[in-house]
């Protein structure tokens, strides 16, 4: 996990935080891009190159290349079109070993995706996983940090509050770490201790998981998180992913 930054530095309020839980969010389909990527590129590059192979066309080193580039295209493509972002975005590794024998057999020896969000897809995705206003969120550096304000008896009181992001078991853990009251940096026992205030940001305080493997297939598995202020990057890696679409559509658990 990246390193803390500074003490968040005063910022206008955007937004008036809604301190109740979260309402129930419908699953994002993740299954449903890692599914049709990995089965279509399976399908479509066999096709191609066994054409290929048959017609004498090309050698097997050649084939295996195409094999490989047509395969990782087609999983970044899916994977961009799925979350509105550039297939640039998304880095896919699948390892050193010839790829089709691996297709030929419907299983992936090892898979890496690095999926690279911007900041303004990352806040719109964590927003929705939160429960809480996409403009009341920007990223740091290594943190994704909220900016809001809180009704407090007569007044309103600017808060901020830096959350650390970790992938742990599964999950992405959002851990409150930093507090920033009306611009001045506090402890969060202190802050907790404030009259009115400290019972309204009480719910703000507590870490917030987002189960992401139980979007993902259970062959693969999230690995790890990055934050900067430019982007949010999370990986996803597997060995032995099965190419059938019933083993793909089985989700994983947190």
């Amino acid at each position: 996990m990246a390193a803390r930054e500074d003490p968040l530095p005063p910022v206008a309020p955007t937004e008036v935080v809604v301190l109740d839980p979260p309402a129930p969010r419908a699953r994002r389909r993740w299954v449903l891009w890692l599914v049709l990527g990995l089965v279509a590129a399976a399908v479509l590059v066999a096709g191609v190159l066994v054409w290929l192979w048959a017609s004498g066309r090309a050698p097997v080193p050649v084939l295996d290349d195409a094999a490989r580039a047509e395969a990782t295209q087609r999983i970044q493509q899916e994977v961009a079109d799925r979350l509105g972002i550039e297939p640039t975005d998304v880095a896919v590794d699948l390892g050193a070993a010839p790829i089709l024998p691996q297709l030929e057999r419907r299983v992936l020896d090892e898979a890496t995706i690095g999926i690279r969000l911007p900041a303004d897809r990352a806040t719109a995705l964590v927003a929705t996983a939160l429960g809480l206003e996409p403009a009341s969120l920007s990223l740091g550096q290594g943190t994704v940090r909220l900016q809001t304000e809180i009704d407090a008896v007569l007044t309103t009181v600017s808060l901020g509050i830096g959350f650390a992001v970790e992938a742990t078991d599964g999950e992405l853990v959002f851990a409150p770490t930093e507090f920033v009251l009306a611009g001045n940096p506090v402890p969060l026992a202190d802050l907790l201790e404030v009259p009115f205030v400290g019972d309204l940001i009480r719910p703000l305080t507590e870490p917030r998981p987002f189960c992401v493997a139980s979007m993902l297939p259970a062959s693969l598995e999230l690995a790890d998180v990055a934050v900067t202020p430019a982007e949010l990057v999370v990986t996803v890696e597997g060995r032995d992913i099965p190419l059938d679409e019933a083993a793909l559509s089985t989700p994983g658990t947190c």
